[in-house]
């Protein structure tokens, strides 16, 4: 997993060698929150725009709609309309002046497919390239519906939810590991896989599990939050970064020894995709929105 991204969540605040903390993240990734730099309440400061300066060529800059910070605080900004417009314009000023940057979709956190799939249907009217949105598949949603997001989106955004809320709880992980066959068997399929490419994959709250499982990039804000009481324990911000990264990145994919051996799961995994055929043979066909992507 060396071509991952850990991506680093903002505001950081304090110094670093006499410098701001966010200059100890050049060349990395990040994430800002519309919520926090929205009117009224920007807690981010200037830190998009150096974030911008700061990120790595080959990094990734996600603007994040601020969703799950309002869903803590009871909020649900799905259906307010003044909030949507203004991270629409906000994210399309910074996608407009970072190649790097990428906008993820408004979602409904405990919300059905419908409503999300609403959420899209907005976005896309936004005048946002499609290119550079990424939808949220949440874990308690239908693999119909993720399967939708990998024929029409670059990036998948993955958030914890329902039932599978707590990041690598144990029905989390077995959640995570049918999501990966799932995707795993999509491309094993060769027409398929002629048709699309396979998106890259975000893990939401995800880089303390990135070691043990194949996603493409993850966030937190681990590094903002704690390096601080890390320099009281003599480790300062470079190996603090140091430390997260490496371990974020060395892991194999489907390792934890919780859920039993690779071979292990890739059975279980084998055995749910015939069950999952099986089902999708005596079912009707779910209608499908209007396609925004077309097949490579």
């Amino acid at each position: 997993m060396t071509n991952s991204n850990v991506v680093h969540g903002l505001p950081i605040n304090g110094k670093h060698n006499g410098r701001p903390a966010i200059e100890a993240l050049a060349g990395g990734s990040f994430l800002a929150s519309y919520w926090y730099a929205r009117p009224g309440s920007n807690k981010i400061g200037k830190q998009v725009d150096q974030a911008i300066e700061l990120v790595g060529e080959d990094e990734i800059f996600f603007l994040d709609n601020g969703a799950f910070t309002a869903f803590k605080n009871g909020i649900s900004i799905a259906d307010d309309a003044a909030y949507l417009d203004g991270y629409f314009d906000w994210a399309a000023g910074v996608l407009n002046r970072c190649p790097q940057a990428v906008a993820i979709i408004p979602d409904v956190i405990d919300g059905d497919t419908s409503d999300n799939r609403r959420m899209i249907s907005e976005a896309v009217c936004s005048g946002i390239d499609t290119e550079r949105l990424v939808p949220v598949w949440h874990l308690h949603e239908d693999f119909d519906y993720l399967e939708y997001l990998v024929e029409n989106f670059n990036h998948i955004a993955i958030g914890s939810s329902g039932d599978y809320w707590k990041v690598n709880s144990e029905d989390w992980k077995c959640r995570i590991a049918k999501m990966f066959g799932f995707l795993d068997g999509l491309f094993e399929d060769d027409e398929f896989a002629a048709a699309y490419v396979k998106p890259r994959i975000h893990m939401l709250r995800g880089i303390a599990v990135m070691d043990a499982w194949e996603f493409d990039s993850a966030d937190s804000v681990n590094i903002a939050v704690n390096h601080n009481a890390q320099k009281k324990r003599n480790e300062d911000l470079d190996a603090f970064r140091a430390r997260v990264e490496t371990k974020a990145k060395c892991g194999h994919g489907y390792a934890d020894p919780k859920l039993g051996t690779i071979a292990e799961i890739a059975e279980e995994i084998a055995a749910w995709k015939l069950e999952r055929i099986a089902e999708s043979d005596a079912a009707p066909a779910e209608d499908n929105i209007i396609i925004f992507k077309a097949a490579a």
